[in-house]
């Protein structure tokens, strides 16, 4: 009896030890500080755990294939790379606050594996300024693929140990990169500041060369050079629009006749005497075509007083992108205003703001809606969309809108909202508030030049008003008033 009691001891304790089958753990092949992102550690390190990371966690999301950094820091000493991807996924690597590398690489994909690699800020930056900075003794960014930087500041120093070295000695080595409004800089004493191998080249969106200072540009963007120090800014140099539709740049060269893949019909004209891009009867498809995920069809970057003209009958339509893009970069750094819970009606910026106007119309179709980060003035426009109207950034934006007939999935995310000349005709449950400047709404929204059926709120019904108003807010002539009316904000029986 004892030794058949020994025996099923030993053997619960043998079959304990056994490893867990390798196809019971997701493995990634994503390491970060030494250690392997997987199901068994619920694909995140931090600092609690093992590793060499000194501060901040990452964590990854299998499903989208995306590493988030947030303010981590690792220190290897220069010995040991950060961030290994030993897959063949395309992944994409976003950073929240300041992510710091000083190790050999910060980030290696080595030969032999597939897959692109995108660097960019985290959605919810805005709360915290972001950077990526890395100080390394080999290369800082290594894939034998392509690289896209999008929206983050790099600061970069790569610092070899060796007078001879048996390894790559570049700040970013890949076959194609492309910068996508990110001043990069570089501090090294390295041979190369970025070697671009397999015929791959250097392009530039939104950004511009300062050094090497004979370093230029061609028309596409594209640059290849061998020279230190490197720095890349993100202020547009003169020849430099800032407006993208679709694959191509506004130039001083295509302004007055713009040719993009996605521009099925009609055409784009970008009038720069009055800041004015011209749409003109244009149907704007992106089906079927490679576009950069993270812009809009028509992208504008940095433009004060812009102003998008309708002639015609226009469509954009996108299942994938946001119709019209606004981004300003003074509207990440600023702090927010403070608003106290009555808030003043504003008119928005004649200055720093973009009019959309015109005798024509405008249809947007799917995921192409509109994105301000500074003040949007709708001014005696028809405008239709599936998608909704939105205001980001710290600095909150003011939208206005003007004898406009407006149909959208929603109005949100600006602080002051301001109708002259229409009314909100739709969702019947909806109510405008002027003096808080907030629209509330529940369901799709539609304005209009015609009257309203929408009930002023109880706090509107006791402002003190001049003259004689009908229950729904609309102020009557002498010959109308009879029955329920307001009158100095009191409800009266005019017989």
């Amino acid at each position: 009896m004892k030794r058949k009691l020994f025996c099923s001891l030993f053997v619960s304790i043998f079959i304990a030890l056994l490893p867990t089958r390798a196809e019971d753990i997701h493995c990634t092949g994503i390491w970060v500080g030494g250690v392997e992102l997987t199901s068994q550690n619920n694909y995140k390190v931090e600092t609690s755990g093992m590793g060499l990371l000194q501060s901040g966690y990452a964590v990854y999301n299998p499903e989208t294939k995306t590493l988030h950094l947030d303010q981590i820091k690792i220190n290897t000493d220069g010995v040991y790379n950060a961030i290994e991807l030993l897959n063949n996924d395309d992944i994409t690597i976003e950073c929240f606050g300041d992510c710091r590398f000083i190790t050999r690489r910060a980030i290696y994909k080595p030969e032999g594996f597939g897959g692109t690699i995108t660097l960019r800020y985290a959605d919810n930056f805005e709360s915290l300024p972001t950077k990526f900075l890395c100080t390394c003794t080999c290369s800082c960014i290594e894939t034998p693929n392509d690289l896209y930087i999008y929206r983050i500041p790099v600061e970069l120093s790569a610092n070899c140990r060796y007078n001879v070295s048996p390894y790559n000695i570049a700040a970013i080595i890949a076959r194609n990169v492309t910068v996508n409004y990110s001043p990069i800089s570089l501090k090294a004493n390295i041979q190369k500041a970025m070697q671009l191998i397999q015929g791959g080249k250097l392009r530039l969106i939104n950004n511009h060369m300062v050094a090497p200072a004979n370093t230029t540009t061609d028309s596409e963007g594209y640059v290849t050079f061998t020279d230190t120090p490197l720095e890349v800014r993100t202020e547009l140099p003169v020849g430099r629009i800032g407006i993208t539709i679709g694959e191509t740049n506004v130039t001083a060269d295509n302004q007055e006749d713009v040719r993009s893949n996605i521009l099925k019909s009609g055409k784009i004209t970008f009038v720069r005497s009055s800041n004015t891009l011209v749409l003109d009867n244009v149907v704007i498809n992106d089906d079927a075509q490679t576009l950069d995920p993270y812009h809009a069809i028509i992208d504008v970057t940095n433009r004060s007083n812009f102003k998008i003209q309708l002639i015609g009958d226009n469509v954009i339509r996108s299942m994938d992108h946001r119709g019209i893009l606004l981004f300003q970069s003074n509207n990440e750094t600023e702090d927010a205003p403070h608003y106290s819970d009555v808030k003043k009606t504003r008119n928005t910026n004649a200055t720093n703001r973009v009019t959309i106007f015109g005798d024509g119309t405008l249809t947007m179709q799917g995921k192409a809606g509109i994105t301000a980060w500074q003040d949007l003035f709708l001014n005696n426009v028809n405008i239709t969309m599936a998608d909704s109207i939105v205001g980001v950034g710290k600095k909150k934006s003011a939208i206005e809108i003007n004898a406009s007939e407006i149909k959208t999935a929603g109005i949100a995310g600006f602080d002051s909202f301001k109708l002259t000349g229409c009314t909100i005709a739709a969702p019947a449950n909806a109510t405008y508030d002027e003096n808080k400047c907030e629209m509330t709404v529940k369901g799709n929204v539609v304005i209009t030049t015609g009257t309203t059926n929408i009930k002023p709120q109880a706090s509107d019904l006791n402002a003190k008003q001049s003259g004689v108003f009908s229950i729904d807010g609309r102020k009557l002539q002498k010959d109308e008033i009879k029955g329920v009316v307001i009158e100095n904000g009191v409800k009266k029986l005019r017989r």
